[in-house]
């Protein structure tokens, strides 16, 4: 099965999430591909919330853009390789499914880490992984680009938690524009700010002050 056993040997070094999946296949055509890494996960990350640690509860989801893509311009979709994304028409892309097998420790990395995140466009955060493309031999070495989302959410019966939505995931191309790069901040910083609702990008408040948004200057 394509990339199912180089999915299994790269998460093998993964903890176990606090759910268990079942294997997840979609049909491309006459293959199968199997997405079971991509099923949504659930942790708790100690963060450092104003001097003392808080056990925040995150929650890991991936789109499908992370193995498909737009078709080019005069592309023709071939048969059964249609990805629907909403209203829009994507195809499956046999390359950053390969790549996906990273996503879900480059996820883990991040929250166990004190990896520092770009700021991109649309209220969004990049991270940028060198991997190994193992498609032929050697291995090739290319940048990945990670854009994610990450907001508070506390829906009615639930617990509040961190969601952290990985957008899109795809290799670098001469085709598609590098991701625009503004500051970075440090993850732990990004997550204690949506933790309490506030702005990442104002200044720190000091342990012990009331808790609350940070008012913009």
């Amino acid at each position: 099965m394509p990339g199912d056993e180089r999915a299994k040997r790269h998460n093998a070094r993964l903890p176990l999430p606090v759910h268990m999946i079942e294997p997840t296949l979609i049909r491309v055509g006459e293959a199968f591909y199997d997405i079971t890494h991509l099923a949504p996960t659930r942790h708790t990350v100690p963060v450092l919330v104003r001097g003392n640690f808080a056990k925040v509860p995150v929650r890991i989801s991936y789109t499908n853009h992370c193995y498909s893509r737009t078709p080019r311009a005069g592309e023709q979709v071939p048969t059964g390789h249609e990805i629907k994304d909403g209203a829009k028409l994507r195809m499956f892309c046999e390359q950053r499914h390969r790549l996906s097998s990273y996503l879900p420790q480059i996820l883990i990395d991040l929250l166990q880490g004190e990896t520092s995140l770009w700021q991109a466009a649309g209220g969004n955060f990049l991270q940028v992984e060198l991997v190994d493309d193992v498609d032929g031999e050697p291995p090739t070495k290319i940048e990945y680009n990670v854009i994610l989302r990450m907001e508070r959410l506390k829906p009615e019966g639930d617990q509040k938690h961190i969601m952290i939505r990985v957008e899109t995931a795809y290799p670098e191309d001469i085709e598609y524009d590098k991701p625009f790069r503004k500051k970075s901040y440090k993850v732990s910083r990004i997550l204690a700010a949506k933790w309490e609702d506030r702005d990442h990008r104002e200044p720190e408040p000091k342990p012990g002050k009331g808790k609350g948004k940070a008012k913009k200057k």
